[in-house]
């Protein structure tokens, strides 16, 4: 029997147990990895025109990383989210990064 790893699912049913407020728009990072700051300006560029604000920096985990966080004001669902997830990887993988996964806060 194969085990389906879904982490948005995992996400949202931990947050779901804490959150108050699960219908109220906030923001929602998206962290992506990238060995070369073209590659995340590049993301920026593609992510921006999808309405997402972004900022880039050096990797505080490695030297030789940039990230590239996005955040778009949503409300955390997660038809919405896994959509996203597979949008936001194929970017990430054709330039030559790595998608991290998002977080949210929650409201109490």
């Amino acid at each position: 029997m194969k085990v389906f790893n879904d982490p948005d699912k995992k996400t949202l049913e931990l947050w779901s147990q804490y959150e108050h407020h699960p219908n109220q728009p906030r923001p929602v990072s998206f962290w992506f990895y990238f060995p070369h700051r073209k590659g995340a300006e590049l993301a920026k560029g593609v992510l921006e025109k999808d309405g997402f604000d972004v900022d880039i920096s050096p990797a505080a985990s490695s030297k030789n990383q940039w990230l590239c966080l996005a955040t778009k004001t949503m409300i955390p669902e997660y038809a919405e989210l896994s959509d996203l997830r597979n949008w936001l990887e194929n970017i990430a993988e054709e330039l030559g990064g790595n998608y991290d996964g998002w977080e949210t806060e929650i409201i109490q």
